[in-house]
């Protein structure tokens, strides 16, 4: 994966990356940054797909489609 910045979705199971931004409602962006996803954050796609399943720190948070086309990553350093 090159540093360009990708949606989330299109990130492969097992890959490291890092919240570029988060776009949406206000309501779902506040959601997100609750749960730990917020620019800057690194997090791990256990199981890419839908449900996508990620690693953010020692939590594992599960998405259905929608929910990480809101996401935005690039590759982490």
């Amino acid at each position: 994966m090159s540093s360009e910045i990708l949606p989330l979705r299109c990130v492969k199971s097992g890959c490291c990356v890092r919240v570029d931004c988060v776009v949406g409602a206000m309501e779902q962006i506040r959601r997100l940054a609750e749960l730990g996803i917020r620019q800057g954050s690194d997090v791990t796609v256990v199981h890419a797909g839908s449900p996508c399943l990620l690693k953010v720190g020692r939590t594992k948070l599960s998405f259905r489609d929608g929910d990480g086309a809101s996401i935005f990553v690039r590759e982490a350093v």
